[in-house]
């Protein structure tokens, strides 16, 4: 209460207590739109937990969506202290043997041992050549100076370090050259200008052939599957597809110098313990996400209690479409593979305790990938048809690009054999460079057409970067791409501007399409335009895939984004619920006010009259007094 009240002074009223009243039935309506403030942001909590859930599905479903997960290969090895594998997606299956004599290492020289870092190393001047670059030395260097000498040297390709060598109960310091390059071609040469008596001075040998050498720089030697190999490291990535083998211990020296190999098997084979992993937690995420809209919109009717989305009917459709996306038919596959039940995934049964949820058959899911990994994939969306490929019918429109001559190293039906690396580049089957730059005012296309209408949802495009094409600084800057549809008409997907990297995938609602055409107006450096592989890939109806196209269009705008549509809805209530709110709370206010004044002018009033009524009673008292005594 505010204001000043006269209490009920001359009307014997409780005039505070009546306003007080009043204003409590008008605060009534602040109370009730309150409530209704309350339940809306409660909504748009639950609503954000959704999200967030379905989000989570959504990552789980990447999981799944790729071909590798279902292509996981792990290496098994028989002796792990002498290699360690490491195998990516789709490498054979099979068993390797390896035999190790030496490991390659890296050269290392030292000094003799001194007793201060920072003392004078030799006190003899002149020049040391290191690997043909030429440091001065001075009588006054000491070993750290001289470190810094040698570490400050562009391109010596050793590192210098002054390092702690402990001498019964001493320390002592001692430099140490380490070549920075891996295998015999690492090994230093170390010389002086004055005859090897800086050499000797500084304790690393008597004479360049006659270095002190604390490790030979020398290459690995090995055997993989009866064949001898040199390495010049000992990461091996170069030999079997997709492998890559770390050599760990090399082999014995015997005492007539011969070498006793550290052998080991390598078996590779697929990871499924990998692949039904990412399917559980697949699983997981979505018996997480139907849980909540379960709890979420579900009525008590003991507890006469609803849940916070109950009655919203999004609710509702999301719940009841991620179930139908587990018992549908995936369109195009065999009969025997084209449900998630034929895999080990189903619903729980009515009546057990895992009805509502879906079940995974961890043994039978495996059973099934060990027999056909490809088919499941299938069935996930993990494969996806690449119709831009020439085995799959597609050619390149010659009247709407400017190629290189047909046939040589850059044209450009390179880019329709399904090889998107960038070791071919600029040899054949490699792929295609443009015969100008790409500008805007001289734009450089490349069309393909497809073999018939084809319904497609992704563009991939790859380009070269390696040693003499890095992308970034001489690949696709600015582009477009279209489609050609089945109404005659070219259509964009997207305009990319200010492109790094060597690779950009496009994904969109499927359209259906007869041709493909990326447009060049921009590369880094002005150069001409450069792609080693394109692909358009069909719609893909795989049972991951379509879930993870529903959840896109649920959670995000412009295609549908019914999230966002049903948070703005909230946002906007909220607030108009909040304008009530003042506006209710500024008319408390005034109407305070207007009864207080109202109520005083009544006391006032009741006063006067009072006073009034005294004055008459008084007065009458007056002329009855004064008539008595006549």
């Amino acid at each position: 209460m505010s204001g000043f009240g006269l209490g009920g002074l001359a009307s014997g009223m409780d005039t505070d207590a009546i306003i007080e009243k009043l204003l409590k039935i008008e605060n009534q309506k602040i109370v009730n739109q309150e409530m209704k403030k309350a339940q809306a942001e409660a909504k748009q909590d639950a609503w954000k937990q959704v999200r967030s859930s379905l989000q989570s599905l959504r990552s789980a479903l990447d999981n799944i969506r790729l071909a590798s997960t279902f292509s996981a290969r792990a290496a098994t090895l028989s002796d792990t202290d002498v290699a360690s594998v490491t195998v990516s997606s789709g490498a054979s299956t099979t068993t390797h043997s390896l035999s190790v004599r030496t490991l390659a290492t890296y050269h290392v020289v030292a000094s003799a041992n001194v007793n201060d870092a920072n003392g004078v190393a030799s006190g003899v001047t002149g020049n040391l050549t290191i690997n043909g670059k030429t440091i001065s030395i001075g009588a006054e260097d000491t070993l750290n100076s001289i470190k810094d000498k040698i570490n400050g040297t562009a391109d010596i390709g050793v590192k210098a370090e002054v390092v702690k060598v402990p001498v019964g109960s001493q320390t002592k310091y001692r430099l140490v050259l380490t070549s920075k390059t891996q295998g015999a071609s690492g090994a230093m040469t170390i010389s002086d200008s004055v005859g090897n008596a800086l050499l000797s001075g500084l304790g690393l040998g008597t004479s360049p052939s006659n270095l002190n050498v604390l490790s030979v720089a020398q290459d690995a030697t090995f055997k993989l599957n009866g064949v001898d190999y040199t390495a010049a490291t000992n990461s091996i990535s170069d030999i079997l597809p997709g492998v890559t083998i770390t050599l760990k211990k090399a082999g014995t020296v015997n005492a007539d110098n011969s070498i006793t190999p550290a052998t080991t098997s390598i078996t590779i084979d697929r990871d499924l313990d990998k692949t039904v992993g990412a399917v559980e937690g697949y699983v997981k995420a979505l018996n997480d996400t139907l849980t909540l809209l379960k709890e979420a919109t579900k009525y008590d009717s003991e507890a006469k209690k609803k849940g916070l989305l109950n009655g919203e009917q999004l609710a509702r459709t999301i719940h009841i479409s991620l179930r139908d996306q587990i018992s549908r038919t995936v369109s195009g596959l065999p009969s025997t593979l084209n449900q998630l039940s034929q895999v080990g995934i189903t619903t729980g049964k009515y009546g057990t305790a895992d009805y509502g949820k879906v079940i995974l058959d961890k043994t039978k899911l495996k059973e099934i990938l060990a027999e056909n990994d490809d088919g499941v994939a299938k069935l996930f969306g993990a494969i996806q048809n690449n119709v831009a490929l020439a085995s799959n019918g597609a050619t390149i429109d010659t009247a709407q690009t400017s190629p290189s001559a047909a046939g040589s190293a850059y044209a450009p039906e390179n880019i329709l054999n399904g090889d998107s690396s960038s070791d071919r580049f600029g040899s054949s089957g490699g792929g295609w460079e443009s015969l100008g730059a790409a500008t805007a005012a001289s734009p450089q296309k490349l069309t393909i057409a497809l073999n018939g209408p084809k319904t497609i949802e992704q563009i991939r495009i790859y380009q070269p970067d390696n040693d003499t094409y890095e992308a970034d600084e001489s690949g696709l800057k600015n582009f477009k791409v279209e489609y050609f549809g089945t109404d005659g008409d070219w259509h964009e997907i997207e305009t990319v501007t200010n492109h790094t990297g060597p690779f950009k995938s496009l994904t969109f609602d499927p359209v259906n399409a007869t041709k493909v055409r990326v447009t060049v107006t921009g590369t880094y450096g002005d150069n001409p335009a450069r792609i080693t592989e394109i692909e358009v890939n069909e719609r893909n109806d795989g049972t991951a895939a379509s879930m993870f196209r529903y959840l896109d269009r649920t959670l995000f705008k412009p295609v549908d984004g019914a999230l966002d549509s049903r948070d703005e809805a909230l946002r906007k209530q909220v607030k108009e619920i909040g304008d009530q709110i003042t506006k209710f709370t500024e008319g408390m206010t005034r109407r305070e006010t207007q009864l207080r004044a109202q109520f005083a002018r009544m006391e006032a009033a009741l006063a006067k009259l009072q006073q009034q009524s005294g004055f008459v009673a008084q007065m009458g008292q007056m002329l009855s007094s004064s008539g008595s005594k006549q």
